[in-house]
């Protein structure tokens, strides 16, 4: 039966290659499917991080660190960063911010982080591609290329990698040249009209010259109908698009120069366009607010409303009443405004290492990145306002011409906004190394400029017919912003950082050489500036403000090797997030303050049982001081939202451990857990109210089971299989809430099981192998809560409600792969 398996697979896949179904000379390509996967031996196999800037043992690293391997992603069917949303990685959350696929926003251990659509807001957790850091967000989520391995750094990381690593670090290392000839090209089609198709090339050597070709395109319907036009008109059909749609094409080619053995430079040039509507956006636990108190809140009633007693009926849109929670509706309501959003991300990197001798290495790193994103997040499908008539947005009938006569409601609300946005990086980096000491050493500059351009435009008109009262007609899907005048906003802001750290450790001779002290600075100097050049559609250019600070960030780890099996280390790590302004608030430019975390860590990294269970466990407590949180200062626009730094602190306790057995050879069993703590003030006191502080993005629990089991079915063919478990208890997105209980924030889950089957290294001709695969995500369509945020209880007639976007339903497809 499995030769006969076997036999079947190489026949398959002869019809892509061309080539006889028996010629099965060559050994395959192909590695192993799990990370760290059993060696021949039934062993636990070493991985190799450079999560100190350098290549260690990821075993002998002191510090918790989680590295997937190529295969593990592949396994695990992680093709972009914003796949972690649903794949369970101890401490660390990530959630497509908004719906938006493509703009992940990560937090980890209690850190989190804001709003990523908004210029020169920094992030928690800093993410790196090859030594390189992302500015922005948008253009983060790309779908991943020939990606070596991922490292996941959990807790500060101030002085190897300086700002923003306040919470961790999240860096891929991406495969360089071979100089010698080889490929892989992969080919994918699944559910929702799924196309994923890749390519890498390796072109033999030209001189001391190789090149690489990696190429991707990727694409996907979206999840949820959204209901065409029917009886009305809009501005064009191309903008009603389904909701959570997504495609993506993207190159990358590298260049590797090593003229001597001590010597080389790898230049890589990278760009992807990515096109995306966000998710359908759903009230749960009630219907929308009416207009009732819309009206009777002093700040809008003396702007729309002039006789609340003449209301006319609710307009209620997308509500999950009556409809059971955590389910996912096949199609809108009512048609919503949703073109496509577009990211285009181009990359330049030059990275030049020179081994000046034994102990000696000189690293430059040079790069240069631009963004360009134009972003349409509809946030407000669920929200409808009814206006009465007549009023001055919608005059009675007979008005003059040209005015919008019985218009009485609008619905939907969008920003659409353009980012456009370039960075320069330049670090320069020594390590030496003896036989007691180990160093790090560098200098790092970072120049980035924003161009941030938004507004806020209702998007679905209703008409009032006096002749049948209680009806209201939608009658255009168009942007609008029921106003005379433009409420364009434009801002420019740029940001400067020079840092300079090392980072030494120590061992001396006595203890048998066990004991490793290590100690580490890093002095940054940050400056940024804002202007707003529009303000609601007039030149401005008087509105300006600057923030400066300079800082020092230290650790201090000690190590210790109780064997050769068993580590153990103590560290105390600081980090920052810095500071700035938040260029969205239409009052003024009020600068805020950095973030800044103090941890101490206590860790034991161990390989047992004849390296056949590997078992690493940390628990750590951090103190944040002066946490960043953005809220609204306008009561009459939500649109507007200033940076703020919170009084006091939170302290932060938490637990992680990562569990991997090998009991037999072929079988690798994966079981990681965490557990958070937060500790925060309960109320917290602004011009426009009190809020509860709710800490976002921290779930008490998080889990991860996996099973992995290779079958052989020849002497090379094997069949792969995969299982997992994903599950992350309550937690809410958004970290403040009216201290009155009108809005509550449904909080974020997950609960899903994904499981992939795989046939192996199957020989096709010379040197050709391949590979069939069959996948599932979320098998039971476990559908939880992706991104939310508290809307408004107004309506007395309401439980407290809010707004949620939906993790992805549950996908399959079916994937070739070959190799050479």
């Amino acid at each position: 039966m499995k030769e006969r398996l076997a036999g079947v697979s190489v026949s398959i896949l002869a019809l892509f290659v061309g080539c006889p179904a028996l010629a099965q000379d060559g050994q395959g390509a192909g590695q192993g499917a799990q990370g760290q996967q059993a060696n021949q031996d039934g062993g636990l196999g070493e991985i190799i991080v450079t999560a100190q800037r350098k290549a260690e043992s990821l075993q002998k690293v002191p510090l918790a660190v989680t590295a997937l391997s190529a295969d593990m992603l592949e396994t695990r069917k992680i093709t972009s960063l914003t796949a972690f949303s649903t794949q369970v990685t101890p401490g660390l959350v990530v959630n497509a911010f908004a719906g938006g696929s493509p703009v992940p926003t990560f937090h980890m251990r209690g850190i989190s982080s804001p709003d990523p659509t908004t210029g020169l807001t920094e992030q928690g957790v800093a993410v790196y591609i090859d030594g390189v850091p992302l500015g922005r967000a948008p253009g983060v989520g790309i779908e991943l290329g020939d990606v070596e391995r991922i490292e996941v750094l959990r807790g500060p990381q101030g002085t190897l990698f300086g700002r923003n690593a306040e919470g961790g670090a999240v860096q891929f290392v991406t495969k360089r040249p071979t100089g010698q000839l080889g490929g892989q090209f992969e080919a994918e089609y699944g559910n929702y009209d799924s196309k994923r198709v890749t390519g890498h090339l390796n072109l033999p050597a030209v001189g001391h010259l190789s090149f690489k070709l990696s190429a991707i395109y990727s694409s996907h319907d979206g999840y949820t109908k959204n209901v065409r036009p029917r009886a009305f008109d809009t501005v064009n059909p191309d903008d009603i698009n389904y909701f959570g749609a997504y495609e993506q094409k993207g190159v990358r080619v590298a260049a590797l120069w090593d003229p001597t053995s001590n010597f080389t430079a790898l230049y890589a040039f990278d760009y992807a366009d990515v096109a995306y509507t966000n998710d359908i956006s759903l009230r749960v636990n009630g219907r929308q607010p009416s207009e009732i108190a819309f009206c009777a809140n002093p700040a809008f009633a003396a702007t729309y409303c002039s006789d609340p007693a003449t209301l006319v009926a609710n307009v209620y849109q997308n509500t999950l009443a009556g409809v059971p929670a955590n389910t996912r509706p096949t199609s809108s309501n009512l048609p919503i405004y949703m073109p496509f959003s577009k990211d285009r991300t181009r990359g330049h990197q030059l990275t030049v290492e020179w081994q000046a001798s034994d102990r000696l290495q000189i690293k430059s790193i040079s790069a240069y990145r631009t963004l360009n994103a134009e972003e349409y997040p509809n946030n407000g499908e669920s929200i409808g306002f009814v206006q009465l008539v007549p009023t001055s947005l919608f005059p009675a009938a007979g008005a003059a011409t040209g005015t919008l006569s019985n218009f009485v409601a609008f619905s939907g609300i969008t920003n659409p906004g353009r980012v456009k946005q370039n960075q320069k990086i330049e670090e320069l980096q020594a390590i030496y190394k003896d036989d007691y000491f180990n160093v790090t050493a560098g200098l790092f500059y970072y120049n980035e400029h924003v161009k941030d351009m938004r507004s806020t435009v209702n998007t679905l008109l209703y008409f009032y017919d006096p002749a049948n009262p209680s009806r209201l007609q939608g009658v255009a899907v168009q942007p609008t912003t029921l106003s005379p005048t433009s409420n364009e906003t434009v801002f420019d802001a740029e940001a400067k950082s020079y840092a300079a750290y090392a980072q030494g450790t120590y061992t001396p001779s006595i203890l048998d050489e066990r004991l490793h002290l290590t100690a580490g600075l890093r002095y940054t100097h940050d400056r940024k500036t804002f202007n707003r050049l529009v303000f609601l559609g007039a030149a401005d250019g008087q509105t300006s403000t600057v923030f400066k600070a300079g800082r020092v960030d230290p650790a201090f780890i000690l190590a210790f090797d109780i064997n050769q099996d068993i580590n153990t280390y103590f560290k105390y790590a600081q980090a920052y997030r810095t500071g700035g302004a938040n260029i969205r608030d239409l009052v003024g430019l009020t600068p805020y303050g950095s973030e800044v975390n103090k941890s101490f860590e206590l860790g034991v990294k161990s390989q047992l049982f004849d390296r056949h269970v590997s078992l690493n466990v940390a628990a750590f407590r951090s103190t944040v001081s002066d946490v960043q949180v953005s809220t609204q200062n306008l009561v009459s626009n939500p649109g507007s939202t200033t940076g703020r730094n919170l009084p006091g602190g939170i302290r932060i306790w938490g637990i992680e451990s990562e569990l991997t057995v090998a009991p037999v050879t072929g079988l690798t069993l994966t079981a990681n857990y965490s557990y958070l703590k937060v500790d925060a003030p309960s109320l917290f006191v602004t011009d426009i109210g009190s809020f509860r502080y709710l800490p976002p993005n921290s779930p008490k629990h998080q889990l991860y089971l996996g099973i992995d089991y290779a079958l052989p079915l020849t002497s090379e063919v094997k069949l792969a299989l995969h299982g997992d478990y994903n599950y992350q208890s309550h937690s809410t997105t958004a970290p403040l809430v009216p201290a009155d209980g009108s809005v509550v924030d449904p909080g974020r889950t997950l609960n899903n099981f994904n499981a992939r089957m795989a046939i192996q290294h199957i020989p096709l001709c010379g040197d050709v192998t391949g590979e069939i695969s069959l996948f599932m995500r979320n098998i039971f369509n476990k559908v939880g809560n992706e991104f939310t945020y508290g809307a408004a209880t107004t309506d007395p007639t309401v439980a407290p409600s809010g707004n949620v976007f939906l993790t992805p339903p549950r996908t399959y497809g079916i994937q070739f792969k070959i190799e050479f």
